[in-house]
C-alpha cells in the first residue's frame, strides 16, 4: 500500500512537467463523468487531467467531489489539482493562496507556475518546515535563472539563503547570514532567530546575532523615515482642507462649519463616480475613474458652496456668531442628507491600479503611490491658488477685498461676486480634499467631523487668513501628531498636540503669519 501512494505522489509531483491544456466542451464533461467511476484508478486519472485545465466546470466538478470524497489518495489528488487551477485565476490573493497550500505539500514545481511577487512570499515563510530542502534550492535556482522580474528575484534570493541556512557546512551557513544582513528583509528576523537558538558553532551564531542587530538598526531608520513621510502625508491633507477655510476666513470673515461636510461631499461623489465606471464602463476603464472623480467633486461642492453663500452666508455678513450657528446647522442637514441617500454604514473608494502598490525605498520601506500623489497634488493646488492669487486680474480683486472691502467697493470692485467666488472656491477645494481622502480607507457621513476641527486649528495655528501660515500650520501640525502617535497613542497623541497649540498661541496669538496693522 506504501509503495501505491509514493507512486501516486510522484505522478502528483509530475504535474509540474505538464502544461494546462484548453480541451472542448465535450471532453470536459467526459472527464467530470469519469470522477462517478467505481474504479479508484479511473477516478484519479480523471482527477489529474481535470488539474491541467482552467476551466470553471473542472473546478466546480472537483469541489464537490471533495466534499464527498472519503478516499485520503483521491482527495489528495484533488487538492492539487484545485489549487493548480486556482495559480491561474485572475485574483492574486487566490494564486497566494493555493500557492502556498502546493509549496506546504511539497509541490513545488506547481507552486512556481504562479512564481510572482504575492506567490514569491511564500516560500520566504515555509522554507525553514520539515520539507526536503534540496530539491527546494534546486527549483528555486532554476527559477532565479529564468526570472527577469527584479522584485521577484531579490525574493528568490532570499529564499536561497534561507535554504542554505540549514546547510551542514558552516561557512555555508555563515555566508547565508551575511548575506541576509546585507538583504536586510526585517521579516527575516524571526528566521534568524531561530537557526540561531538551534545553531552549535559559536562563529555562525555571532554572525547570525550580528545580522539580527544590523537588519534591526535598518528597521530603526526606515521607522524614522516611515513617520517622517507620513507626518508630511497627513499635513498633506490637513493642508487640503485648511487652505479653503483660511481663503474664505480671510476674504469674507465667514467660520463655516459646514467645511467639513462640503469634503465629505467630495468623498461621496469619488464613490458615485466609482460605481459608474464600474457598472458602465467596464474594467478596462476603470482606473480612469479617479481623474474624472477631481473634477466633478470641485464642480459640485463649489455649486453646494454659491448655493450656500447665496441664500445663507449673503443675509449674515458681519454676523459672526449667526453665520457659525448657520452653517452648523447646515453640517447637520448635509450628513442628515447624505444618510438618507447612502445609508448611515461607510462605504468603500476602491483605489485605483495606478495607485497601488509604493516605491520601494529599503527593506521594509514602501512609500504608498497614494500618499505620494495626495503630497504631490496638495503641491499642485497650492501653486495655482498662489498663480491665482498673486498672477491673475481675478487675484488682485481678492487681495483687495481681502485688505479692505470698503475701499475696494468704492474702487468699482464687485465686493458680492468676489465673496460668492471665494466661498465656492474655498468649498470646491474641500471636495476635492474629500476625494483625496476617499483613497485613504471607507468613508462615511461623519467623515467630515474626523477632520475639520483639526484643520481649524491649522488655520488659527497659521494666522487667520494667512495662506503661507496655513502651510506652516499644517506641517507642523501633522509632524507633531504623527510624531507623539508613534511613542504614545492617537487620542493621546491627540491631546499633546492641542496642548502645545495652546502654549504656542498663548505666547504667539497671532500664529505664524501675523497680521500685518496699520501704523
Amino acid at each position: 500500500m506504501k509503495i501505491v501512494i509514493v507512486l501516486c505522489l510522484m505522478l502528483a509531483v509530475g504535474f509540474g512537467n505538464v502544461a494546462y491544456s484548453e480541451v472542448p466542451s465535450n471532453e470536459v464533461d467526459r472527464l467530470i463523468s469519469m470522477l462517478s467511476d467505481q474504479d479508484k484508478e479511473v477516478k484519479k486519472n480523471a482527477v489529474r487531467e481535470l488539474g491541467n485545465l482552467e476551466d470553471q466546470k473542472a473546478l466546480e466538478a472537483l469541489n464537490n467531489l471533495w466534499s464527498t470524497e472519503s478516499d485520503e489518495e483521491v482527495n489528495y489528488l484533488i487538492e492539487i489539482a484545485l489549487n493548480r487551477i486556482k495559480l491561474l485565476d485572475s485574483n492574486p490573493a487566490v494564486r497566494k493562496s493555493a500557492a502556498e497550500v502546493l509549496g506546504n505539500k511539497g509541490e513545488v514545481n506547481f507552486a512556481l507556475d504562479t512564481f510572482d511577487v504575492e506567490g514569491a512570499s511564500l516560500f520566504g515563510r515555509i522554507l525553514l518546515g520539515e520539507q526536503d530542502s534540496v530539491d527546494i534550492l534546486s527549483s528555486l535556482s532554476k527559477a532565479l535563472a529564468m526570472e527577469k522580474d527584479e522584485k521577484v528575484r531579490v525574493l528568490i534570493v532570499e529564499a536561497i539563503q534561507k535554504i542554505k541556512l540549514l546547510d551542514k557546512d558552516q561557512i555555508v551557513r555563515k555566508e547565508a547570514a551575511e548575506f541576509l544582513g546585507e538583504l536586510g528583509n526585517p521579516d527575516t528576523i524571526m528566521y534568524l532567530g531561530r537557526a540561531q537558538g538551534k545553531e552549535k558553532d559559536e562563529e555562525v551564531k555571532n554572525a547570525l546575532k550580528k545580522t539580527i542587530s544590523k537588519i534591526e538598526k535598518k528597521q530603526q531608520t526606515a521607522t524614522v523615515i516611515q513617520q517622517l513621510f507620513n507626518g508630511v502625508s497627513v499635513s498633506s491633507i490637513y493642508l487640503l482642507i485648511a487652505i479653503g477655510l483660511a481663503i474664505t476666513f480671510g476674504v469674507m470673515g465667514v467660520i463655516n462649519m459646514a467645511h467639513g461636510e462640503f469634503m465629505m461631499l467630495g468623498c461621496y461623489v469619488s464613490y458615485v463616480i466609482q460605481l459608474c465606471f464600474k457598472n458602465y464602463f467596464g474594467e478596462g476603464f476603470f482606473g480612469l475613474y479617479f481623474l474624472v472623480a477631481l473634477p466633478v467633486s470641485f464642480i459640485v461642492t463649489a455649486l453646494f458652496g454659491l448655493l450656500l453663500e447665496g441664500t445663507v452666508i449673503r443675509l449674515l455678513y458681519g454676523r459672526a456668531l449667526d453665520t457659525l450657528l448657520a452653517t452648523w446647522g447646515v453640517s447637520l442637514m448635509l450628513q442628515q442628507l447624505v444618510r438618507q441617500i447612502f445609508g448611515a454604514n461607510n462605504v468603500d473608494v476602491a483605489s485605483p491600479l495606478w495607485l497601488t502598490g509604493g516605491i520601494p525605498v529599503m527593506a521594509g520601506l514602501q512609500l504608498p503611490y497614494k500618499r505620494v500623489f495626495i503630497i504631490g497634488f496638495t503641491a499642485l493646488i497650492v501653486a495655482g491658488i498662489y498663480f491665482l492669487l498673486l498672477r491673475t486680474r481675478l487675484g488682485l480683486k481678492i487681495r483687495a477685498v481681502m485688505q479692505n472691502r470698503t475701499m475696494s467697493d468704492c474702487l468699482g470692485i464687485p465686493v458680492r461676486k468676489i465673496d460668492a467666488f471665494t466661498f465656492a472656491l474655498g468649498s470646491g477645494l474641500a471636495g476635492i480634499a474629500g476625494c483625496n481622502i476617499s483613497l485613504l480607507g471607507s468613508v462615511g457621513p461623519s467623515t467630515g467631523q474626523n477632520y475639520i476641527v483639526d484643520c481649524f486649528m491649522v488655520v488659527v495655528l497659521g494666522g487667520v487668513g494667512k495662506i503661507v501660515g496655513s502651510i506652516a500650520g499644517a506641517f507642523g501640525m501633522g509632524e507633531t501628531n504623527s510624531i507623539f502617535e508613534f511613542f504614545t497613542t492617537a487620542s493621546m497623541g491627540k491631546v499633546l498636540v492641542f496642548l502645545l497649540v495652546i502654549i504656542f498661541l498663548r505666547f504667539k496669538p497671532t500664529g505664524f503669519s501675523a497680521t500685518r496693522g496699520r501704523s
